[in-house]
């Protein structure tokens, strides 16, 4: 390791609230190398920011208190300086990029006034014309396109991933040691992201500085760290470098937050525990184990090379679970190409099921001669023509199973029941599965036979008119969805993908007529929706709901959640009284995983993870057969999303219920979806198998934001 820039040593950092004080900060230690990059990664309300803000001492000193520690920069502590000392170190040795550039932007000043001010603050004989020129140098130095022009905009002028440009240049500007970046990329869009996140480490390269970086994402944390710190509950539970960390994690905390991101998550039929139920569950929450605080955080001092080129796509994934089967030599051969390949799509799910109860398989392709089962229990491989679309060549059934199945403890009561089944009715009842790229890894999705879709869609127009002049003439368009056409079967998920501003949410809005199509056609179960009035479309909003991106705003607060669950029951007249409605709105809540007393509390008095289970138990009140998602984990820490992801497989397998999944993150697009439609500019420019769309895309525009995805690969 190199010599150290910044040294915490010991840190507290108490906040008053209440008349009490929160450990926000406890006793934390940490380094940061010069010209390298130190990750704070953990679940929101762990002492992450409050530690950036103790750094900077941005503070206020009537709430915060420091107890005890250092906080050393090239040897100073910065605890020890005045007012005036703490101010000429900011901005000029340490400077920090907040999450919201919106708001951190001052809205009445443009952004070249806002840098020079924070110039001239700093170097009091500097004149406004060196000024300026160094503002503009500054812009230039983040890629604002014409920067000399751009100079006079005003924030709200600017795109998102330009006012986070703009941002970073006034950080810079000074030229400081220590940049620290809150969640910089947070809000944005995973190919702004991309943007963003190569800008700082070139910004990084060319000038030298150290980073300490908070994120959640720990893709980003693969692509930006050398070193990383997992906090939980105010401490660091573990440091170490960032391959040795992602690969081989060693606490506990630090394990479950790595297992709940999508792309290691655990499939359906496996239970991913509450990470942190301190942080996002209450005590009456069921299935809820607190992890360990150990009492000395895990501590990896080993010097270790910084990540080769640091998320340009060399490294390994990080190892399977220890828990996986071994399959025997045969059971592997049954597994590859091209036998995997040719398995009929329920039978692709019977064999997952059989690998976990233990049976070894056996498979003859083109009616082998030898058809003697082996000395185990176990299954033969029959062939049959491959149906239409299942693929290229022969298909393989799967006929014969044993007498008597073993009541493996870890298969569920449906997986029994499926092994029990004949193969007709194995075909009829279980979905295709997925075989991701060109893998063999297998993923059950369960869904009804497909027939007539449920929601069909038809050169769909939501076109918004921009008006102009005395009279208000409309002079132009916003062409939020144009022409577009989809089918949605029943007890499908489909996943609507794109950029902020491509039409996904309007969409949406539009299936469900709270937003008015411009032309087109919308029919659910045959029904068609388009120009019907608010009196028609009442009995059919029974059976088409949503669940809303932001549950804190889109709960009303001062309603108790039974009244929430039991209103739209009453108008729709569901439930013979009102006790009976009770009854059916705490089946709902403990659906969710949350207990019947939580009927009598209100939203505010939840965790977020626990607000959107009630925004989805308030979808599925009236127990429809469509639900549009919006967006519902964005918001949401990891291990939260992994439960809620789960939450709605579970919920599509009992209720056959067809999901429209809103989202702009691919690792959730992967692990929950049947099929994958890409949106741009208002129109579908993909659609597809969810394998198929983020394994092999074929639209330019695909390719480009699969490629922006931060991977979990080191």
């Amino acid at each position: 390791m190199s010599e150290a820039l910044l040294e915490v040593r010991n840190l507290r950092t108490y906040l008053r609230s209440g008349g009490g004080e929160v450990r926000a900060v406890d006793d934390i230690s940490f380094s940061i190398p010069k010209g390298e990059t130190f990750c704070l990664v953990g679940e929101s309300g762990s002492g992450k920011s409050v530690s950036a803000l103790s750094v900077i001492r941005l503070l206020p000193d009537g709430v915060a208190s420091h107890p005890s520690g250092e906080i050393l920069l090239n040897g100073q502590d910065l605890l020890t300086l005045d007012d005036p000392g703490i101010r000429a170190v900011r901005g000029l040795q340490i400077a920090m990029i907040f999450q919201e550039p919106m708001t951190s932007l001052n809205p009445v000043m443009s952004i070249g006034e806002q840098i020079t001010e924070a110039l001239q603050l700093h170097h009091a004989d500097m004149d406004d014309a060196e000024a300026t020129e160094r503002t503009i140098r500054a812009l230039e130095q983040v890629q604002i396109p014409n920067a000399s022009s751009r100079f006079r905009d005003y924030p709200h002028q600017l795109s998102g991933g330009q006012r986070q440009r703009v941002m970073i240049a006034m950080a810079l500007a000074c030229q400081p040691h220590l940049l620290i970046a809150d969640e910089p990329t947070t809000a944005l869009d995973v190919t702004v992201q991309a943007e963003i996140l190569r800008l700082m480490r070139k910004l990084q390269d060319d000038t030298g500085m150290s980073m300490l970086f908070i994120t959640h994402d720990f893709g980003v944390v693969a692509q930006m760290a050398h070193w990383v710190g997992v906090m939980q509950q105010g401490k660091l539970v573990e440091v170490g470098g960032c391959k040795s960390v992602l690969r081989h994690p060693q606490h506990p905390y630090t394990q479950q937050l790595l297992a709940a991101v999508p792309e290691n998550l655990a499939k359906p039929g496996q239970v991913v525990m509450g990470v942190n139920p301190s942080a996002h569950e209450t005590a009456e929450s069921p299935g809820a184990e607190e992890l360990p605080l150990s009492e000395e955080p895990v501590v990896k001092t080993e010097a270790e090379p910084s990540p080769p080129g640091r998320g340009q796509g060399e490294g390994m994934q990080i190892d399977a679970s220890p828990d996986t089967p071994t399959l025997s030599g045969e059971e592997k051969a049954l597994l590859q190409p091209p036998v995997d390949e040719m398995l009929s799509n329920s039978d692709k799910k019977l064999l997952s099921v059989l690998e976990r109860a233990g049976l070894r398989l056996q498979a003859t392709q083109n009616v082998s001669n030898d058809s003697s089962l082996p000395d185990e229990p176990g299954v033969e491989a029959k062939t049959e023509p491959s149906p239409a679309g299942r693929g290229q060549g022969e298909g393989v059934r799967i006929d014969a199973l044993p007498d008597s199945i073993p009541l493996t403890p870890t298969l569920s009561r449906e997986e029994r029941e499926l092994l029990r089944q004949p193969p007709q009715r194995r075909e009829e009842t279980n979905s295709p599965a997925r075989v991701d790229g060109d893998t063999d890894k297998i993923s059950p999705q369960i869904v009804t036979k497909q027939g007539e879709p449920l929601l069909q869609i038809r050169d769909l127009k939501v076109w918004f008119p921009i008006k102009k002049g005395l009279f208000r003439q409309t002079v132009d368009y916003v062409k939020a969805v144009d022409e577009v056409s989809l089918d949605i079967p029943r007890g499908e998920i489909v996943a609507l993908v794109g950029e902020s501003g491509c039409g996904k949410t309007t969409l949406g809005r539009a299936v469900l007529q709270l937003e008015l199509p411009t032309a087109g056609s919308i029919r659910i179960d045959g029904q068609e929706l388009t120009g019907l009035s608010a009196r028609e479309l009442r009995p059919l909003r029974r059976k088409m709901q949503i669940a809303f991106q932001d549950p804190q705003s889109s709960l009303n607060p001062r309603l108790l959640v039974e009244t929430t669950l039991t209103e739209p029951m009453k108008v729709h007249g569901i439930g013979a009284n009102q006790e009976h409605r009770i009854e059916l709105a705490g089946q709902l809540l403990e659906d969710m995983q949350l207990s019947r007393e939580s009927l009598w509390r209100y939203p505010h008095e939840f965790s977020g993870g626990q607000r959107q289970r009630i925004g989805l138990a308030r979808a599925l009140a009236l127990n429809p057969e469509f639900v549009v998602c919006d967006e519902i984990t964005s918001a949401l820490d990891v291990s939260v999303q992994a439960e809620i992801l789960q939450l709605l497989l579970d919920i599509r397998r009992r209720r056959n219920l067809t999901l429209l999944f809103i989202t702009h993150n691919i690792g959730v697009v992967e692990y929950l979806s049947d099929r994958t439609v890409v949106m741009y500019k208002g129109k579908i420019v993909e659609e597809g198998l969810t394998a198929k769309v983020c394994g092999a895309p074929e639209h330019p525009y695909t390719q480009k934001l699969l490629a922006a995805v931060p991977r979990l690969v080191v």
